[in-house]
């Protein structure tokens, strides 16, 4: 009997990510089952639409990811998670998505943290709006490269390069 791996040995198997995952990846794969999943269609994965299916969502359609929902997925360049009532992002979640350029992360109820984009430096798009931020925390874009254009409402406006590299907002 052989060992199917459905990634890196570091990578949380597909069967025990968050279901929304498992199953969105299950379909770009074209895998009857989630233990079908190998490496190579992690790996060709290009664009993930988790996205709420009919906006606005409910209670019910909420999200909560957890840290390796998106492990092994290097090419994706393409992430979609509006409207999902995210409330706060695992730490490490976008780790290893160096392909990502675009995220899609609006009309959520995230609050910013520091970190959270760090590991995204080829980041071309980011959207963040209608999340209710009311501050920034210093230097949570530095690792976004001025090319990237950010998109999100800190009251008013939208932000484009150079990006804060200061706190904006009231203090937290």
């Amino acid at each position: 009997m052989a060992l199917a791996l459905s990634g890196p040995a570091w990578a949380l198997p597909v069967c025990e990510r968050t279901p929304e995952v498992r199953d969105a990846i299950m379909r770009l794969a074209r895998a009857d089952s989630c233990q079908d999943v190998d490496a190579k269609a992690l790996k060709d994965i290009r664009r993930l639409n988790l996205s709420c299916p009919r906006p606005p969502c409910t209670e019910a359609q909420a999200l909560s990811l957890k840290s390796g929902d998106f492990d092994g997925l290097t090419a994706l360049d393409y992430l979609d998670l509006y409207d999902r009532g995210l409330t706060a992002l695992p730490a490490g979640i976008f780790d290893g998505l160096d392909s990502l350029r675009q995220l899609w992360l609006d009309a959520n109820r995230l609050k910013v943290q520091a970190g959270m984009f760090d590991e995204l430096a080829s980041l071309e798009y980011l959207g963040l709006r209608w999340n209710r931020l009311t501050a920034v925390p210093v230097g949570v874009f530095d690792g976004l490269t001025d090319s990237a254009r950010l998109h999100w409402r800190l009251r008013r406006g939208c932000i484009t390069p150079p990006f804060p590299r200061s706190p904006v907002g009231p203090a937290a």
